[in-house]
Order: C-alpha cells, then structure tokens, then sequence
C-alpha cells in the first residue's frame, strides 16, 4: 500500500510484543469466570448430543436423522474432550476459549498482509477484547472458532496456492473443508476469494493461479459433497421450509449492533455503536480501495457483503437466525473498521477528534458491555437453573415429579444428578392437542403427589402457557422460588398435604362451599405474618352441590383496624375463565386471587375474609351461620420483610 501508518508498530519485533500481550490480555479475559455462565439452550443442546450418542457413528447417525441444522465436526470434536475432559461447564468451554485465542495472531497476520501492520494491531486488539468475542469464546459451541480460524489460515494460503505452490493448494483444500464441516456458512469467505483471484496482477499469479484455486474449490465441493447428499434433503424438509419475516432493517441494526458491541450492550448505545461503526467501515473500504493492493481490497469489501446478503437470504428459508453468524466475516470487517480508524487519525483537522472520540466511545463500551456480561445477572447467561437445581435436591422428595414445558436441555443438564427425580416433558410434541395434555396431567396426578415446574414460554412450543394454566387451577401452588430470569413452582396433587393449607368447610347459600385455602406472602410461607408492601397470593377451593344460575364475584379482603379493607382483590373465578354459573356439581375450583399489602404506619393483626357477591346488584352471598364473609385466615402484620 502506498502511504499507511508508519510508526513503531511496523517494526517487527514491536508488532510480535503487542501482539503477545494482547493474547495474554485474551486469555485471560476469557477464562475469567468461564464457569460462572450458565449453559444456555443451545450450548445444552451440544451437550446433549454427545453425552447421549456413544462413539462417532452414533453421534452423525443422530445428526443426520434429526436433521441438525449444522455440520457434525463441532459435535465429533466435543465428543472426544468430554471422553476426556467431562462434561462441566469449564470442560466444555475450554476448546472454544483456546480456539478463540487463537484467532488473536490469526487475525493479525491477515490485516498486517491485507493491510499494514499497524492495521494488524488494531485488528488483535479487537478480537483480544471485543465482548462479541468474549462471549462467544465462552460458549460450548466452538463451530464459530474452528469455521472461522481455518477459513482465515486457507485465506493466508491464498496467495501462494495462486503461484502453484503444492503444498499451500492441500492446505487449502484441509483448512477449507475442515471450516465446511464446522459451519456452512464458511462458505462466504471461500467464494470471496474468488474476487481476490479475480483482481490478483499477474505477479501474484492470476493466470494459472485460477486454475489452481478452481481446482481447490472443486476438491473441497467433492469432499463436502456427500455430506451435502444426505441433509440437504433433510433439511428441505425441515430448516429450510420455516421462513422467517425480518425486516432488513431489523435485520442490518440487530447485526451492526453485535458486530459492534456484541449481545450485553443496551438497545439505544448498540444502534449508536452500529452507526459508528458502519461509517468507520465506509471510510476503511474507500481507504482500501484507493491504498491497498487490488486483491486484498476486493477481498476486504466482498467478503463482508458477501455473508451479510447470504445470510439475510437463507432467513427466508429458515427462521432461526443469531447475530453471531456474521462473524464468520469479522476478520474483514474488523479490519476496514480499523483502516476507517487509522485513516482519520493521519489527519491533523477535524479528522483526528473525531477518531479519537470514536475511540473513547467505543472503550467506553466495550468496557460497559464486558462489566454486564460477567457482573449483571440480567446480561449474563444465567437464568437461574443452578439455584433451581439446588432446591429441588434439597426439598425434593419420593413422589415428586418435574415437569418442563418446553424441549431444554438445559433443564436436563443442570438436573443429570437428581437420578431419583423423574423428568417429564409436556406438551410431548408441538402438535399436541390440549385435550391430550388436560388428560395427561389427569394420569401423573394420580401417580405423584407433588409436581415441580418451571414455565419457559416459547412460541412453538406451548405457546399459550396451557401447562402453567392446567397446573394454577387444578392444584395448590404450595411454593414458588424466583431465581433470576426463571421461577420454579411447586404444586400439590392433594392440597391437604400442601403446607399452610387451612381447612374451612364454610357453607354459602345455594350449596357453595368454601373446602380451603392458602395463603402465600411474596411466594413465602406466612408463618411469619404478613409485612407491608407484600405479594399475597390466596388459594380458595371451592365445591357445589348443586347447578348455580347467578354468576357471582368472589372478593378476598385484608382487613385492617376496625375490620376495614386496606387491600382486596375481587374477580370471577380463575381470573374469568370460571364463572360460577359453570360450575359442575362435585367439581373442585381452585381459585386463586393477588393483591399487593400497602405500605401502613404501625403494626396490628390483618384478617382475609372471603365472600361472594352479584356485580350488579352488590349484594352478597350469605353464609350459612348469617354472615356475608369467612374470615379464612389472621396474621400479624410486621413491618418491612
């Protein structure tokens, strides 16, 4: 190139000590608390499939029948280090960590020849301490790293295959199948090097140059082919047959914000970060065009548009889609995104400020995002499923059931050593009908006693909540635990043995009868009494002994001093799905009704009376000894919990 960045960073050895650091600033970023993360759904997934399959015929045989959206090597190489290493989340984790550091001086290499040296650094130091890069190099799915670092060493090779060098076209040909295997979407960088053949002088080889890549490309297509036999028929049926209905605006802003700060960084400053950093691009791709040489320019600005449009494309065939799939073009992007960079800080004007804030603002965030991924749990990976494991070993007993709702394998990994909890998922299928999950719920009432659950909500896998709804009214919520981004639940078949439980047995006119409550405080028990500012979560469970024409309101009042309502809640039943009018004779409703204990100067005795009464006319339903309420519970009111 004709005039980039000379400085001391384009002395060797200066460029191999920056570089140095800089993987040792990565490493260490990305072994800092690589276990704390939970695994999410589709690091789970991962694991899933090599624990499950033993050796690699069974792992592909899996692969290939339920037709797994990627390649099998990712699969095969986390198979044989969880033979070796076990199954922890650090285990599993460490191949991509090791493989992403690796990138480091990958990268460097590639912008110091596409480039300069000083590009090079730059380039190192983003994907040293990017975020996007921290988190996905703390990700059991090392298919990113592995597709990522061999596409960018077949990149390297490049240059010498175009002169017919024998042993750089096999190890084209190795490193360009290897990234096939780990990721499809490799393929992006593979066909942009077309462009840099296309535009090489003939010095570097262009004429019989072509003949040599062609032939590498066609011998990596022979390799790939078989497998591409098998799924693609697969995957015409399945992952290519649920399009998707993204905006390419929501698409190019989702995409922009990632790229430049990654997942943990807040809506409004990662639209900003995108902004920047697509007007740093554009400055680098108009500085590569007019300085680098014409091949490695061509390169820099095809293979980045390259995978943006394929990627976008393939959304109208298969709906699921990441932001991390782009970076198999990082190493590109990153590099006109420094060449931008460098570019306005040769100048002494306006050119330089605007650099150096540029630079500041995007310290400033990548800090900001690397501090939400490791310390706010609302950023992190972690939803709580460890806690919720914990508990369930404690407070876990024979007769107990775990019920999921939706296919995570997360759930199953963090319960592996619970051998004595059974693990039952339903809906069974996406198609089920809801009938055959009321009966289903019907049959494991009757063979467990206590069923804990943890709601996911999903849209293609019980999407109306149906579980949550059948359990909520059908059985006594005897607990429920928040932790972090999930809440587990448990229920009691017979609420008699549900702790806290009250017998009532009050009798209302018109054959209503009041069988029970209970009362939970901020998914507490009450046997502390109830204190300001809490949740209070009544169960009522009602019976009739005959058909009831009206449709009554049922009201749960907390009474205070002189037996005045200071909260209340009043509804149909089942928050309206079960007017009274519905009822059938002998049939048991569990009600449930929530209001939150206002904040009251002082301390006393809170009663909850519960009543029924005509919405239209206010009056209410008589109890059987002359009263209009049952007083179902008396709890001291304390102060703050």
């Amino acid at each position: 190139m004709t005039r980039v960045f000379v400085n001391k960073a384009n002395r060797p050895h200066y460029g191999l000590a920056l570089v140095t650091v800089l993987v040792l600033v990565g490493w260490g970023l990305r072994v800092y608390q690589i276990d704390r993360q939970e695994l999410r759904g589709d690091e789970a997934f991962s694991w899933n499939y090599v624990a499950h399959e033993s050796g690699a015929s069974a792992l592909t045989r899996r692969i290939v029948t339920e037709g797994d959206p990627h390649p099998p090597l990712h699969y095969l190489v986390l198979q044989g280090w969880v033979s070796i290493f076990g199954d922890s989340e650090w285990a599993m984790r460490t191949p991509s960590a090791f493989l992403s550091l690796m990138l480091i001086p990958i990268v460097y290499q590639f912008a110091a020849r596409s480039a300069s040296q000083s590009v090079g650094i730059v380039v190192a130091a983003i994907t040293s301490l990017h975020p996007f890069q921290i988190w996905l190099a703390q990700d059991v799915r090392n298919m990113y790293q592995i597709a990522i670092g061999f596409g960018m060493v077949s990149t390297l090779l490049l240059p010498n295959l175009l002169r017919g060098k024998f042993l750089h076209w096999f190890g084209y040909v190795l490193c360009g199948t290897i990234a096939m295997y780990s990721h499809y979407y490799a393929l992006f960088g593979l066909l942009a090097h077309g462009m840099f053949v296309a535009l090489s002088s003939p010095q570097q080889g262009r004429r019989g140059g072509m003949v040599w890549w062609v032939s590498a490309g066609a011998s990596i297509l022979m390799l790939v082919l078989p497998w591409a036999f098998v799924m693609l028929p697969i995957y015409a049926q399945g992952q290519l047959s649920d399009p998707a209905q993204m905006a390419l605006g929501e698409y190019l802003v989702r995409t922009g914000s990632s790229l430049a700060l990654g997942l943990t960084i807040g809506s409004e400053i990662g639209f900003v970060a995108a902004g920047v950093s697509l007007l740093l691009c554009i400055v680098g791709t108009v500085y590569a065009l007019r300085n680098c040489k014409r091949s490695w320019a061509g390169l820099l600005t095809t293979w980045p548009l390259m995978a943006l449009l394929g990627i976008y494309v393939v959304t109208y065939q298969r709906a699921t889609f990441n932001t991390f799939y782009f970076l198999v073009a990082f190493p590109a992007a990153y590099t006109l995104l420094a060449l931008g960079w460098l570019s306005l800080l040769e100048y002494k004007n306006i050119s330089r400020w605007v650099a150096s804030i540029a630079g500041v603002m995007a310290i400033a965030g990548a800090s900001l995002a690397l501090c939400n991924y490791y310390f706010r749990p609302e950023w992190s990976k972690n939803r709580g499923m460890r806690e919720i494991a914990s508990i369930v070993e404690m407070e876990g007993r024979s007769g107990d059931l775990y019920i999921t709702n939706f296919p995570d394998p997360a759930q199953d990994y963090y319960l592996r050593n619970l051998a004595s909890l059974p693990v039952y998922m339903l809906p069974r299928s996406s198609n089920d009908e809801p009938n055959q999950v009321k009966l289903e719920i019907s049959s494991l009432a009757k063979l467990y006693d206590r069923l804990w659950f943890v709601p996911v909500h999903a849209v293609q896998w019980d999407s109306h909540g149906l579980v949550q709804e059948q359990l909520s009214t059908r059985f006594v919520r005897e607990a429920s635990y928040n932790q972090v981004k999930l809440d587990l639940m448990r229920f009691v078949v017979d609420p008699n043995q549900a702790n806290g439980y009250q017998h009532i047995d009050a009798d209302f006119n018109g054959g209503i009868k009041l069988v029970g409550s209970h009362v939970l405080s901020d998914d507490r028990s009450v046997d502390e009494g109830l204190f300001h500012g809490s949740l209070i979560r009544v169960t009522l469970l009602w019976v009739t002994g005959g058909q009831i024409k009206d449709n009554y309101t049922v009201f749960v009042h907390a009474l205070g001093m002189s037996d005045q309502p200071i909260a209340q809640h009043d509804g149909v039943p089942q928050f309206g799905a079960r007017p009274t009018s519905t009822w059938k004779v002998g049939e048991t409703i569990v009600d449930v009704h929530q209001f939150t204990l206002p904040e009251i100067v002082g301390t006393g005795k809170v009663k909850l009376a519960v009543g029924m009464y005509l919405p239209l006319e206010g009056q209410r339903l008589s109890v059987s000894d002359g009263s209009d309420h049952v007083i179902v519970a008396e709890y001291t009111r304390n102060g703050h919990r």
